[in-house]
């Protein structure tokens, strides 16, 4: 089993070296969606496909962010701040939500806040960076050390952040190497599209989350946003979840909660570049043995719109939504995770967080 495994990962690895490439190594961001895969990214058309371009690989030349130590501690200061104004709305709102009160640039933090007890002393891996804000919240949030995996290169210097790329990841997870918490907002609804240099793939977001849930203990916990809205493709911006693919998604997890979550927005067609992005609490309850690595093809679930409703997500009286992405391939899969604060998201996300309360 093992030398089949290993023979489909160098498969996929001879694959990706038949890609175009930048100056700089990088795969570059494709302008048109490859006819022969518009079935599989669209499900047989059960999900409609709209367009967005966007290249985030510098055309090909790939990505190098830096923060020095003067930096990071900057952010630290910010972090700080913001942390104690959440804990200020959770007491507020005693017994009650406080997402529907905050920016939805916060709810990520809040839930980071909320779950906090669980970043204590933990392990933590986050999937994707452009800026170390999340690693802040998590050191700040008192988790022993914070390792992020990123496509591109990053440089974060702090004694108790790693920054590593995909390659070095698939050789911690093939030995072995497990983390507590995972975090990854607004991150892998971009795999697959090769808007970062990632292999095209219609089911890379599905491969992502396996690959994530391989990387956390038994009954670690990740934290995880995504558009929500009726299912869409925007080729190559990113997708949105609904009663068709957001099952497909989750399915190798336990949905513990979700955070901002309103029932009706699965079903309600707002702007795609106006995002609502709930904070999905999940629990990995599945062992893998040492070594093992996820499947090379994402697994199938047949979800019915109606059948959405018996996922276990504990209760739904909770409001608000998340924001929060970068893309890795790990042995022919991704595993992303991209900053909205990226040169090709600025514009988009400034527009969604102030359309907040007209959208709902």
């Amino acid at each position: 089993t093992r030398t089949m495994m290993m023979a489909a990962w160098l498969a996929a690895v001879a694959w990706l070296w038949c890609l175009p490439t930048g100056a700089g190594g990088a795969l570059q961001a494709p302008r048109e969606m490859p006819q022969e895969l518009e079935e599989e990214f669209t499900l047989g058309g059960l999900i409609p496909l709209e367009h967005f371009y966007v290249d985030d690989t510098l055309r090909g030349r790939g990505t190098h962010y830096t923060y020095s130590r003067s930096q990071i501690d900057s952010v630290l200061t910010g972090i700080t701040r913001s942390l104690a104004g959440i804990k200020e709305a959770f007491s507020a709102a005693e017994r009650g939500s406080p997402f529907p009160h905050l920016p939805r640039d916060l709810w990520p933090l809040a839930a980071m806040w909320k779950y906090r007890d669980r970043l204590q002393g933990a392990r933590v891996i986050v999937f994707g960076s452009m800026e170390p804000w999340a690693e802040c919240a998590a050191l700040q949030l008192n988790a022993s050390s914070v390792t992020t995996v990123e496509y591109n290169e990053l440089t974060y210097d702090h004694p108790s952040i790693s920054t590593i790329r995909v390659h070095a990841l698939e050789s911690m997870v093939r030995s072995g190497h497990q983390w507590d918490v995972a975090l990854s907002f607004s991150s892998f609804d971009h795999d697959g599209l090769g808007r970062y240099g990632d292999p095209v793939d219609p089911d890379g977001d599905i491969k992502a989350m396996s690959w994530m849930r391989t990387c956390i203990t038994v009954g670690g916990t990740a934290l995880v946003t995504v558009p929500i809205g009726p299912d869409l493709v925007v080729w190559n911006l990113h997708r949105r979840y609904g009663s068709v693919r957001l099952p497909r998604l989750l399915a190798e997890w336990e949905v513990e909660e979700k955070e901002g979550w309103f029932e009706d927005m699965l079903g309600r067609n707002t702007n795609f570049r106006r995002t609502y992005e709930p904070v999905l609490v999940l629990r990995n309850t599945k062992s893998r043995e040492d070594g093992q690595v996820p499947p090379q093809s994402a697994p199938f679930v047949a979800v019915t719109a109606e059948e959405w409703d018996q996922l276990p997500a504990g209760t739904d009286s909770n409001m608000g939504a998340g924001a929060g992405g970068a893309a890795a391939n790990i042995g022919g899969t991704t595993a992303a995770s991209r900053s909205k604060t990226k040169a090709g998201d600025e514009a988009l996300s400034s527009a969604s967080t102030e359309a907040a309360s007209d959208e709902l």
